[in-house]
């Protein structure tokens, strides 16, 4: 179970590292020149140990129980034990008891 568990936060690790620009294709007036312009990828890995508030009114809204990190944007994010947030947009998610690991679109503290 733990080998799993560590082999799905690698791959999630390494798809972030690898996917970390899009790119867009721009041709010039006389169709000569092609332009890639990069564009940073607007999204955000998490992992760590939460626990929902009240799955009865909103889905999306954890504390945390151990820890929390938010990857996106170029930056980190490192969140303590008692700390409220809420996820926007979950891309993609996997929940084992209360490890989260997923990608999402943006994220808020709400206490």
């Amino acid at each position: 179970m733990k080998k799993k568990i560590i082999g799905i936060f690698v791959c999630m690790f390494l798809i972030t590292a690898i996917i970390p620009i899009t790119g867009t294709v721009s041709a010039s007036d006389n169709n000569r020149d092609v332009v890639l312009v990069a564009t940073p990828f607007s999204k955000y890995f998490y992992f760590g140990i939460m626990q929902l508030i009240d799955p009865e009114v909103y889905n999306f809204d954890f504390v945390v129980i151990s820890f929390a990190t938010i990857i996106g944007n170029g930056e980190t994010i490192n969140l303590k034990e008692g700390e409220m947030l809420r996820l926007h947009g979950p891309m993609f998610g996997i929940i084992i008891n209360n490890f989260h690991i997923g990608i999402i679109s943006d994220w808020s503290l709400i206490g």
